[in-house]
């Protein structure tokens, strides 16, 4: 067995720890692990998976002490082929980050700083500001809310929604099921008419907001802030199709005789994603250079509009399409799905597409008071933080200070 690609090993580790995993995950796991060349060599890929481009992460102590309890709680298991308890090399690989502290990398002139920032440090920096002002200045991190237009005339808040409420219009029945996350179905039976099937809905998440949507057919899509994802009330006899703009992450449930399309058009770069059944992210932002296609299970084609160029995915693979045309590579699955696991994480990212990330998440604008040398910036922190710690965290760089006005964020050297 071939030795599996790091970041899809990280990726396997990471959906294990969360228990997240898929069963199709667990096994895959199982089957690296019992393999003895990827054992020869676990050591090295861990090292590899958790210490490349960042030495710490953020973690509070508490969330550390969890973590290392949930960890040394876990039921020991052993495949019964190689007889290997693959559990330790999980725990192995999550000590490595649960023992670490809170920090981010920031680079400048080649050189990288490490900001470190525990408990005692944060508190002792509130200390430094009147409690009154960075509560009148501070903003939360994303909420789980969205607004869904069905058809012309009508538009709910989602938010609004209690859990395990219904809401039925136009054949269409909405219910809330918790967590931040809608079902669609057909009411009590299928709309008929011609202009009910033609229904066409539409989910809208803010900046500032997340959201979840099951579809009719059992599709999950996870839609992440400032997304926006429109589907008909029932789809066509031969193809279920969608349009996506913004980031979400899709599992298309298998449907042999109707093929999955997600259609997604920002400014003259306009493509289609064809699958019958598969998981992967899009990241299709206005004010982005590129659209990104990540796959991260079963394989997809993926056509571009405006040459008719289609190229197909493999898992682990990213498609990015560009004003020039679409270019195919190896992807990084820890940096494309750390939204959907709560994290910022920064792998050799500029300072300007960092705070394009937090300006999304946070629902601010970002004002350039001057220019920004281009300061390459690595590491993690989690997305519930609220806005002031994370421009805290940043600011200790000693190279960017931060205004809060209102909505807007003014950013300086300093």
């Amino acid at each position: 067995m071939a030795i599996p690609n790091k970041f899809r090993l990280k990726y396997l580790l990471d959906r294990c720890l969360s228990k997240q995993e898929t069963e199709q995950e667990r096994l895959e796991l199982e089957r690296y692990f019992s393999d003895q060349e990827t054992l020869d060599n676990l050591g090295d890929l861990l090292l590899d998976s958790f210490f490349q481009t960042k030495e710490l992460t953020d973690m509070h102590n508490e969330r550390q002490d969890q973590l290392l309890q949930a960890i040394y709680s876990l039921e020991e298991k052993e495949l019964i082929t190689e007889k290997v308890n693959y559990w330790k090399w999980i725990r192995f690989a999550a000590i490595f980050i649960a023992v670490l502290g809170s920090a981010i990398w920031i680079g400048k002139d080649n050189a990288r700083r490490t900001v470190s920032m525990n408990n005692t440090e944060q508190h002792a920096s509130s200390k430094n500001k009147p409690v009154e002002e960075k509560v009148k200045l501070d903003r939360q991190p994303a909420q789980k809310t969205a607004i869904l237009e069905i058809g012309s005339d009508t538009r709910l808040d989602l938010a609004n929604l209690d859990s395990g409420q219904v809401f039925e219009k136009n054949g269409v029945s909405v219910k809330q099921t918790g967590s931040g996350a809608i079902l669609v179905s057909f009411a009590n039976q299928l709309p008929t008419s011609a202009a009910a099937k033609n229904i066409v809905n539409t989910v809208k998440t803010p900046r500032g907001g997340t959201y979840k949507v099951v579809l009719t057919d059992g599709t999950v899509v996870q839609l992440n802030s400032n997304s926006k994802l429109t589907f008909p009330s029932q789809f066509a006899t031969t193809e279920r199709r969608v349009t996506f703009e913004g980031e979400g992450y899709f599992e298309v449930a298998k449907d042999k005789t109707k093929m999955f399309i997600v259609t997604t058009v920002v400014g003259n770069r306009k493509q289609e994603v064809k699958v019958f059944g598969t998981s992967f992210n899009i990241m299709a932002y206005a004010d982005e250079t590129t659209i990104k296609t990540t796959l991260v299970e079963g394989s997809v084609s993926i056509k571009e509009l405006n040459s008719g160029t289609e190229v197909v995915m493999k898992p682990n693979e990213l498609v990015e399409l560009g004003n020039t045309g679409m270019v195919k590579g190896i992807a990084d699955l820890q940096a494309a799905l750390s939204w959907r696991n709560n994290i910022f994480y920064f792998s050799n990212e500029s300072i300007q597409n960092v705070l394009k990330q937090i300006s999304r998440w946070y629902d601010i604008d970002i004002i350039y008071d001057n220019n920004l040398a281009e300061t390459p910036v690595w590491g993690q922190m989690s997305r519930s933080k609220k806005l002031s710690e994370v421009l805290e965290i940043l600011e200790k760089t000693n190279q960017l200070k931060f205004n809060i006005k209102g909505k807007e964020v003014h950013v300086n050297n300093k």
